[in-house]
């Protein structure tokens, strides 16, 4: 048991430990020297003969831990007295003569915190070990305080970084905090503001009529959920400017659910409410214009009339859609005109005319036309717009409507911009917020620490599918939400999907079940990510809005053909149900059936919204039946291919673990962010990969130039070159190589052009912020494995193929004069490997080159033959691309190296 201490002690001890001993027994003296040399920690001693000595050094020194000798002339009230009038707190350990318990009890009563037998070295030992722990957690405590405190100080200084104003009040409605866009939109400064009420530095009135706005912290308190301001209100600054402002005032609950305060956040859109009149206008001018005015897709077809043309004409937009833009033309040669207006506008010129028409009620009429290309921000033409009235009206109207164009782009432009943006800045945060969570909660921790981490976790978890909703919403509305088309496992995707919410439903004592009729195929080929989007958000409103009862699930065949099938999803619970009168608010963004709703069970009421757009978008629709107080039932139907053409690709499913595990790499990470970087290292620590960094685009690639890397996590947002550059040049350095180093996009992208970006600059996958474990596994499993089969087939192959190494072997391996390579099994020689490479290459199993270069590599590098290395190297690579011809260009070289040496 002494040794077990001792060495236990002397790997895990980093304590200095100050030690006084009260009395002058020298083989005492002794005993303690060799108990903390045993321990193994630092130490320092005083000893005290006399009280005097003994007073003095309690004034200059604060000692870990106090020996008293019983039997020395030093008086054990005195001792205590003196450390109550220097108001010092020390642990005193009595020292005994042998048989001393009964005194040692006496002592305890007296003060001492602990009482040992002089002669009792095990125990002496122990009680200092004792003490080294204690000092070591409480030096603990002191760091995590520590660190506490320095995340508080950057969260208050991310507030203070934010454009957004902020305020936060306490429980009576009274300022606590302002960052600093705060104090420069009301005009307040902080130091003047805290304690004042925030109806007296959130000043706001009505734009129209100048009427005070009611106090967004008595909303709160009355509503008792995050409010909003409406549309015309404005900003009453200390200096009188008046802005236009949007905000949102969120109440701040305790765990019990009580109001302890608010935050309001709140920002000028001054110059976006400009603009918006500004657009509104402009869109009235075309519709009111006294000029005629048609648009018509690019082979001249009409698509757009505007009231004008139906009052001159006396066509309806109805009658003339579709039509050729010079159908009421009576010349013969209308045609002719079109193609040559179609062929000047496609190349970007005007074209001028002056044409003849007939109208409806056959009234011969002319008009100076003129026709001009719409252009989006691409260069791509996309419409003809035809503008005809007398020149002068024409050129007023041609610029009021380009200047139309360019504002609607513009401001389609800022809003894309505005959410790459956030979902960038929350993203990345994010990303820390729960990296470091999952990384923490992996040591060992309290009860309380661990269920405190979860929380936090947890709150990250619904922060992130908030953001998702609004990303997924805004692709809707812009009209970029794409559906994949993969072959995916359906029963594999609906025990996850039931797996992921088992959990919730049993904390609420809730029975959680599926069923699925027989017959639907295992294997079908669609958007597996979006259906199990739609049913995650179907199972999670009923086991929210449940308290009593169950959840279920029923998946049923409404159509079956050759090549596809039609399923029904029936989600049904036994919750609160829904009034029929309000059902109709059901699939509609942004509301729930009742304000209440909100306050007890939160959400951004996107969810379904959402889900309607998705199930449509598969070929289905989705609906409800409920009754209030006895629960509801939502269906939805959707269409799915059965047999997946050649260019379908199939859905990733590989383990991460599979193929990372046991194999060390050597990766360069690009990353800005100190907090991602810490979260990358820490994931990557247990598979001991060796990490570099660097902090920006050209970092990467001076890193790059000098190092062999295995592979690039390489995030897309980084300061002087960014991720997309830097992987742009460095695939530019790669032509005319056989080098192609698998590089990884780490992005916080919120649409799909970003992620059309990163793959068209080269990159070979990519991982979304915030990512998880097994989401960098298995991208990097993607792109060092893509080509390998799976672990059947490469077992099957390595029986059938002699001359396959396993990569994962470790080899012990010396050369002997005859060129040798001894193991612990069979001898293989370099000419054993090479002929296995030979084969390999002669029958294009990319694999098994892979394994046998591999071996070669492995050879060389033991030896020092860096070309025949790099060599090697290169052939794994080409293999790994399947560029067979590579291949061979590459052997013929190396063998040419390898005959050197013979």
């Amino acid at each position: 048991m002494d040794c077990r201490v001792k060495n236990e002690v002397r790997d895990d001890l980093n304590v200095n430990l100050e030690v006084m001993v009260a009395g002058n027994d020298e083989e005492f003296a002794a005993s303690l020297k060799n108990a903390l040399l045993d321990v193994g920690c630092k130490h320092s001693v005083k000893s005290a003969a006399t009280f005097n000595e003994f007073k003095n050094y309690l004034r200059k020194n604060n000692f870990h831990i106090v020996f008293f000798d019983c039997s020395s002339d030093i008086s054990f009230a005195d001792v205590m007295e003196s450390f109550e009038n220097l108001k010092k707190e020390m642990p005193v350990v009595a020292v005994l003569e042998e048989d001393g318990s009964r005194h040692g009890f006496e002592m305890i009563k007296l003060g001492a915190c602990e009482y040992l037998e002089k002669k009792d070295s095990s125990r002496l030992r122990s009680i200092i070990f004792k003490r080294c722990r204690e000092l070591e957690r409480e030096r603990e405590r002191i760091r995590f305080e520590k660190r506490l405190k320095e995340e508080n100080e950057r969260l208050l200084t991310t507030l203070e970084s934010i454009g957004d104003g902020v305020i936060v009040t306490d429980k009576a409605g009274c300022v606590i905090m302002m960052n600093k866009a705060a104090q420069e939109l009301t005009g307040y400064l902080s130091c003047n503001s805290i304690g004042k009420p925030l109806s007296e530095v959130f000043v706001i009135i009505n734009g129209v009529n100048r009427e005070p706005e009611p106090d967004p912290y008595e909303r709160v308190l009355s509503e008792r959920k995050t409010v909003g301001l409406r549309k015309n209100t404005m900003l009453v600054s200390k200096d009188g400017t008046l802005r236009y402002v949007s905000a949102s005032t969120a109440p701040i609950k305790s765990s019990d659910r009580e109001i302890m305060g608010v935050v309001v956040v709140f920002r000028d859109i001054t110059r976006i409410r400009k603009a918006e009149e500004k657009l509104q206008k402009l869109s009235q001018a075309v519709e009111q214009s006294p000029g005629i005015i048609v648009m018509a897709d690019t082979r001249g077809n009409i698509e757009y009339v505007n009231p004008r043309f139906t009052e001159v004409t006396g066509y309806s937009f109805d009658e003339v859609k579709g039509k050729s833009l010079f159908f009421m033309e009576l010349e013969e040669n209308g045609e002719e005109k079109c193609k040559d207006m179609i062929q000047a506008v496609f190349s970007g010129k005007e074209w001028r005319s002056e044409i003849r028409h007939k109208s409806k009620n056959n009234v011969v009429f002319w008009e100076y036309a003129y026709y001009s290309p719409i252009i989006n921000s691409e260069g791509v033409v996309t419409n003809y717009l035809k503008v005809s009235e007398d020149i002068t009206e024409r050129k007023l109207m041609s610029e009021n409507l380009f200047k139309a164009k360019e504002a609607a782009e513009a401001a389609n432009r800022a809003k894309s911009e505005f959410l790459a943006n956030m979902s960038h800045e929350i993203r990345t945060p994010l990303n820390g917020i729960i990296g470091m969570t999952n990384l923490t909660l992996q040591t060992e921790l309290t009860d309380e620490q661990r269920e405190n981490l979860n929380i936090v976790n947890s709150c990250a978890e619904l922060l992130l599918r908030v953001i998702n909703d609004i990303l997924d919403y805004s692709k809707i509305e812009a009209g970029k939400m794409t559906l994949e088309n993969v072959k995916f496992d359906f029963f594999n995707l609906l025990e996850k999907t039931y797996k992921a919410h088992i959990v919730q439903a049993n904390e609420k004592g809730l029975r959680l079940s599926y069923t699925v009729q027989k017959g639907i195929p295992r294997i079908l080929v669609g958007d597996p990510g979006r259906l199990q989007q739609v049913l995650n958000n179907l199972i999670s409103n009923a086991v929210k809005f449940t308290d009593i009862g169950e959840v279920r699930i029923d998946v049923d065949i409404i159509e079956k053909r050759d090549d596809s099938v039609k399923l029904k999803f029936t989600v049904s619970d036994t919750g609160i149900g829904i009034d029929g009168d309000k059902m109709n608010m059901l699939f509609k963004s942004f509301s729930q059936v009742d304000s209440s709703i909100t306050r007890k069970y939160g959400g951004t009421g996107l969810g379904l919204a959402i889900s309607k757009q998705l199930v449509e978008m598969m070929g289905g629709e989705i609906w409800v039946e409920s009754q209030k107080g006895k629960g509801s039932t939502f269906y939805f139907t959707a269409g799915f291919k059965r047999k997946a053409k050649s260019s379908v690709k199939a859905e990733c499913t590989s383990n991460a673990d599979e193929r990372v595990l046991g194999r060390k790499l050597n990766i360069l990470l690009a990353e800005d962010d100190k907090v991602n970087q810490q979260v990358i290292a820490g994931m990557l620590k247990k598979e001991q990969c060796s990490l570099t960094i660097a902090e920006n685009g050209f970092e990467a690639i001076k890193l790059f130039e000098e190092n062999e890397f295995d592979l690039i996590l390489m995030d897309v947002q980084m300061p002087e070159m960014d991720g997309i550059e830097a992987t742009k040049r460095i695939r530019k350095m790669e032509e005319g190589t056989f080098r192609h180093i698998p590089i990884i996009a780490v992005t916080a992208f919120a649409f799909e052009n970003d992620r059309e970006k990163i793959l068209e600059a080269g990159m070979d996958d990519y991982i979304s912020k915030p990512f998880s474990f097994d989401d960098i596994y298995a991208a990097i499993n993607r792109v060092l494995y893509k080509d390998e089969q799976s672990s059947d087939d490469m077992q099957k192959e390595k029986e059938d193929e002699k001359g396959s190494l396993d990569p994962d072997e470790k080899v012990n391996e010396t050369l002997s004069e005859s060129g040798t390579v001894n193991e612990t099994g069979p001898d293989y020689s370099l000419k054993d490997i090479m002929e296995r490479l030979d084969l390999s290459i002669l029958n294009g199993n990319f694999t098994a080159i892979d394994k046998s270069a591999l071996a070669v590599k492995e050879f060389a590098q033991n030896r020092g033959f860096d070309k025949v290395k790099n060599l090697a190297f290169k052939i794994q690579l080409s293999a790994r691309k399947n560029q067979l011809e590579d291949v061979k260009k590459l052997y013929e070289v190396l063998k040419q190296e390898i005959s050197k040496f013979n």
